[in-house]
């Protein structure tokens, strides 16, 4: 996958096991049964230490790729912590959607933030399956989703989001081909966690239902307006409505007029989604030099 970044010297899990086991046999064996997993434990806590240390840094791009890094390494030593899968994906769909231009790299990041939910959510059934569930499994999956614990569910919201994002890049079948597994994802959150990312869940309807044929309009707005008017100072919900509802309907006036807004704002009004505002700020102000080529 590519970071964009020299990666810092860090020991994979293998090495890291492998060194540990060395100086444990050179000392006769002597130390406590849990000292390898006391070792293990420090390290994956100074990666996790560092992701989150420039996480908060994210609205500048060489940090948010660094968390995405430190992540994917603490990821070697416990590939299984949902937390950390959790992180791992939120941080995948940050770099991909607000810092990587390249649209190759950008389905990495997002497949990679997809592929490391899936691990969990969708873990082989039996012992002769490896891998995941696989993308023709709809109706397996789907049986998954439903029966999901409530602690997978956040996990689930970072599987969606990143899978929506990738869709919407491809041909209109491939949506279509995924749109009952999409909506079972989407329906479950919604039930259960409707307010997390600031009403995340009622921008990710919108956004995908904006980019299927045939889909009620007014519906589309009616989820990006429910997204807005619980949390108004989330610059995202403007955005995407303005790129995906605005340029589908041939909205012009109001695309104009709404990433102006955005763009006049103070991105420092929540401070806890200022890293994304100070991003989708810089997303309007992209759209708005495209206004004439995304209405011709």
């Amino acid at each position: 996958m590519h970071i964009g970044l020299q990666q810092p010297r860090i020991f994979s899990s293998t090495s890291i096991v492998f060194v540990l086991l060395f100086f444990w046999m050179l000392s006769g064996c002597s130390g406590p049964a849990n000292s390898l997993q006391k070792s293990l434990d420090q390290n994956a806590d100074f990666l996790v230490e560092q992701a989150e240390s420039h996480w908060e840094q994210r609205d500048q791009e060489e940090n948010a790729r660094r968390a995405l890094l430190f992540w994917s390494k603490a990821l070697l030593i416990y590939p299984n912590d949902t937390e950390l899968t959790v992180n791992f994906s939120h941080a995948s769909f940050f770099v991909a959607h607000y810092w990587e231009q390249d649209p190759r790299q950008q389905d990495s990041l997002l497949s990679a933030g997809i592929d490391r939910a899936e691990r969990l959510l969708f873990p082989p059934v039996s012992a002769d399956t490896s891998g995941a569930i696989s993308e023709d499994s709809i109706t397996a999956q789907i049986v998954r989703i439903e029966h999901l614990p409530e602690d997978r569910l956040i996990l689930l919201y970072w599987w969606a989001k990143n899978r929506i994002h990738r869709l919407i890049q491809k041909p209109v079948v491939e949506r279509m081909n995924e749109r009952e597994l999409i909506e079972a994802a989407l329906h479950r959150i919604l039930t259960a966690n409707p307010t997390y990312d600031n009403g995340g869940i009622y921008r990710l309807f919108g956004t995908f239902y904006s980019r299927l044929p045939g889909v009620d309009l007014e519906r589309v707005e009616a989820y990006f307006k429910q997204a807005r008017e619980a949390y108004p100072s989330c610059f995202a919900t403007v955005v995407q409505q303005a790129q995906f509802l605005d340029t589908k309907a041939g909205n012009r006036d109001r695309f104009h007029e709404e990433l102006s807004w955005v763009v006049r704002q103070n991105p420092t009004v929540d401070p806890n989604i200022m890293p994304e505002n100070l991003r989708d700020q810089e997303l309007a102000k992209s759209l708005l030099k495209q206004e004439s080529y995304l209405f011709e």
